[in-house]
């Protein structure tokens, strides 16, 4: 006889387990690591199961799916009680997310609406981006421990504005009013019927609310200002334009000119829209003027020793916003390319950067570790968010083929050479330090 037709969630971080097993319908919740351990017939992709479920994007359902603990909420109920309107606000995602560089926006845009007095807003932002906020913001980054406090904070407001984030997600499946900022181009959860339409499929409580120009964020702004004005009959203000140019540079360009990006080099004969020697310092231009930096294959040519990376990483910083995305690419530390080029003046792995995090100088010193906290000696904070390896083809033929694991590719990697051309690191700036040697105690 046959076994009876089970509905398997999988693919789920293990934080959340518990969260999607409530899912109506969900036999069992596993993670992405058990899908080879459990009998299975089909295996989908998540947003393919609506049509295998026999839905059109116009059927979808769009019911709320997430459901909070009741003890979890109690327990929140005496954080979240004020007597006003509460507003949860979050304004930026994950940097290594592929979208976050078109999804992100000025903070103080959302920050503004603490302006209102008839208001109590909550900052869910956490990790990234995280900015100063005034007295009359309840920061609730220290407080959401798991998911299960995130559901229940989020149950317990009368509206959550959000960019493009799992906030925004959460809050839809909740079933809570939620206004999605989503930038010229969204994500495909957000693309249907743009830019016309104001709604998603997959959510009937989400309100889109859509960029009109490229870089720019405020006339989407005033449109939700206003709106929220109306719903609430709050006190009109009129909250200020924060737009502002983003600024990209292409440090070491060569021939390779990326549109949008202020593309520089020393050498005039690759024809860079600036040229600059980065040996040279302080380089030519003002703290805190960049978004966006790419280092490809330069980090490895620069300075005369390789402490010189030091003043580099520095002037780096220094021009940097608060906020502002690294992507650096350098060779892998064991190819022989990294050794064989007389121009290479030194190996850099990603501890290199770790020892420029605030946060990892922090745990040296309190555990009484010997690396060097370079964060707070040159105060600088910087922190690796994502990191890559390109291949060499030999080795991700062998994982392909069945010869390998992912696993053991790590162990090849880290223990053998030429196994990885390069590596490509994506590292988000915290102006100011998020940790002095003062504030350690």
């Amino acid at each position: 006889m046959a076994n009876p037709a089970a509905a398997f969630l999988a693919g789920v971080y293990p934080q959340k387990l518990a969260v999607f097993s409530r899912i109506e319908g969900v036999d069992r919740v596993i993670t992405r690591a058990q899908t080879n351990t459990v009998a299975h017939d089909y295996w989908a992709p998540g947003f393919s199961c609506g049509w295998l479920s026999g839905h059109t994007i116009e059927t979808l359902p769009g019911k709320p799916y997430l459901t909070p603990i009741p003890m979890s909420i109690d327990m929140w109920k005496n954080i979240i009680k004020s007597d006003k309107k509460k507003v949860g606000i979050r304004w930026s995602g994950n940097p290594k997310f592929e979208h976050q560089q078109f999804r992100k926006f000025p903070p103080e845009l959302m920050v503004n609406l603490a302006q209102h007095e008839e208001l109590q807003i909550y900052s869910f932002q956490r990790d990234h981006n995280v900015v100063a906020l005034s007295s009359n913001i309840i920061d609730l980054q220290h407080l959401m421990i798991s998911w299960e406090d995130t559901l229940a904070a989020i149950s317990l407001m009368d509206i959550v504005i959000t960019s493009c984030t799992s906030v925004a997600h959460i809050a839809a499946a909740l079933g809570k009013e939620t206004w999605v900022v989503v930038p010229i181009l969204p994500y495909h959860i957000w693309a249907f019927d743009a830019p016309q339409s104001t709604k998603s499929p997959y959510y009937d409580t989400a309100t889109v609310y859509r960029q009109q120009e490229p870089s720019k964020w405020n006339g989407t702004f005033q449109k939700l200002y206003a709106d929220l004005e109306q719903k609430f009959q709050l006190t009109h203000i009129e909250l200020p334009n924060c737009d502002r140019d983003i600024k990209k540079l292409n440090m070491g360009c060569g021939f390779k000119h990326h549109e949008g990006f202020l593309n520089v080099d020393k050498f005039p004969g690759c024809k860079p829209d600036q040229v600059v020697d980065f040996d040279v310092y302080p380089w030519p231009w003002e703290d805190n003027t960049f978004d966006h930096i790419v280092a490809k294959d330069i980090l490895e040519h620069l300075g005369r020793s390789p402490t010189d990376l030091v003043d580099i990483l520095k002037e780096m910083y220094r021009i940097s916003k608060h906020g502002a995305i690294w992507e650096v690419i350098v060779p892998h530390w064991r190819c022989d390319n990294a050794i064989s080029d007389p121009t290479h003046v030194r190996l850099v792995t990603r501890a290199t950067f770790e020892m420029f995090n605030a946060k990892s100088c922090k745990e040296y010193v309190e555990q009484g570790q010997a690396d060097t906290p370079l964060a707070f000696i040159n105060n600088v904070d910087i922190e690796v968010c994502e990191t890559k390896f390109e291949y060499v083809a030999f080795w991700t033929e062998q994982v392909k083929a069945g010869k390998m694991t992912e696993e053991q590719l790590t162990f090849a990697l880290n223990t053998q050479n030429n196994v990885a051309h390069s590596m490509r690191l994506l590292i988000q700036v915290h102006k100011p330090s998020r940790f002095t040697l003062e504030s350690i105690k």
